[in-house]
C-alpha cells in the first residue's frame, strides 16, 4: 500500500466527497422524478462523506487483513466501519442543529434510530459501504489514481479544489447562519402566539359583562400585533426564499417541511382565537 501525503488525504476527501454527492443526489431524485441536489454547498460534493472516507482510511485500511480469515476480516470492516461512520453522522448532526438551529436531516420515522440522528437502516448502508470502500474501491483508487496521476498533478488540482471549496463554504456558512435567523425568529414568534392563545382560552367567557368587553378589546389589540408581526415575517421569508438561501431548503426539504406544517398550525391557530375573542366560538 501507498504511503500517502496531506495532500493525498485532501485530494481523497474532495474524490469521496464529490461520489457521496453524487449517488445521494441520485438516490433522492428517484421518488420526485427530478433532479435533487443534496449537496449542502453550492458546488457538487458533500461533506460528510469526504470525512467518512477519510476515516475509513486512517482507520480501516490498515486493519483489513487482521487476520488470515477474509470473511472474518469482512466482517470486522463491516461492523468497525458502521460503528464509525455512525458516529461521524451523528456528530455532524448534532453540531450543524447547534451551528444553524436546523435539523438538516431526520430519521425519526425510521424504526431504531437514535434522537433521529442515525438509523438501523443506515447504519447497514454504511457498514456495506464500508467493505466496498477497504476491499474494492481503495485498492481501484490506489491503482488508478495515486498510482498512474503525477504527484505534481494531482497537487495542483488540490490546491485549486480547496481554493473553491473555501469560497464555497464560506458563502453557504453565511446564507445557513442566515437561515438559523429566520428559524430563530420563527420559533419566537409561535411561543409568543402559543402563550397568547393560552391566555385567551384561560381568561375569555370568566368575566363580567364590562370586564369582558375590555379583556376583549385588550385581546382584540394583541392579535392584531401578532398577526401583523407574523405576516410580515412570512412576506419577508418569501424575498428570502426567493434568492440564494432557496438551494438549501431545496437541498433539505426537512427545512420547509417543518415550517410549512407548523405554518398550517399557526393560522389554524389564528383563526380560532379571532373566533374565540369575537364571540363566535
Amino acid at each position: 500500500m501507498l504511503e500517502y501525503s496531506v495532500l493525498d488525504y485532501i485530494f481523497y476527501f474532495f474524490f469521496y466527497s464529490f461520489i457521496g454527492w453524487f449517488f445521494e443526489s441520485c438516490y433522492c431524485s428517484i421518488r420526485p422524478k427530478k433532479w435533487v441536489n443534496r449537496g449542502f454547498l453550492r458546488g457538487p460534493i458533500c461533506p460528510i462523506y469526504g470525512t467518512g472516507g477519510l476515516v475509513m482510511m486512517i482507520c480501516l485500511l490498515p486493519l483489513r487483513h487482521i487476520t488470515e480469515n477474509l470473511y472474518v476480516n469482512e466482517l470486522f470492516i463491516f461492523i468497525a466501519g458502521a460503528i464509525l461512520c455512525d458516529i461521524v453522522e451523528f456528530m455532524t448532526s448534532y453540531i450543524m442543529e447547534k451551528l444553524f438551529n436546523a435539523r438538516w436531516w431526520d430519521y425519526s420515522n425510521k424504526k431504531f434510530n437514535i434522537q433521529g440522528r442515525i438509523c438501523l437502516t443506515h447504519t447497514l448502508y454504511w457498514g456495506t459501504c464500508s467493505c466496498l470502500f477497504v476491499f474494492i474501491l481503495e485498492p481501484i483508487m490506489n491503482l488508478y489514481l495515486v498510482g498512474q496521476v503525477s504527484e505534481s498533478s494531482r497537487n495542483i488540482l488540490t490546491y485549486i479544489f480547496l481554493t473553491v471549496f473555501a469560497f464555497d463554504l464560506l458563502d453557504t456558512v453565511i446564507h445557513a447562519l442566515g437561515i438559523r435567523d429566520i428559524s430563530s425568529k420563527f420559533m419566537k414568534l409561535s411561543e409568543e402566539i402559543s402563550e397568547f392563545a393560552i391566555q385567551v382560552y384561560s381568561t375569555v367567557g370568566g368575566k363580567s359583562e364590562n370586564e369582558s368587553e375590555a379583556m376583549k378589546k385588550e385581546l382584540n389589540e394583541k392579535f392584531d400585533e401578532l398577526r401583523s408581526n407574523y405576516d410580515k415575517f412570512k412576506n419577508d421569508l418569501k424575498d428570502i426564499k426567493s434568492k440564494s438561501k432557496k438551494r438549501l431548503f431545496k437541498a433539505f426539504p426537512l427545512l420547509k417541511d417543518g415550517m410549512a406544517k407548523q405554518d398550517k398550525l399557526l393560522e389554524d391557530l389564528f383563526a380560532d382565537l379571532k373566533d374565540k375573542i369575537t364571540g363566535n366560538k
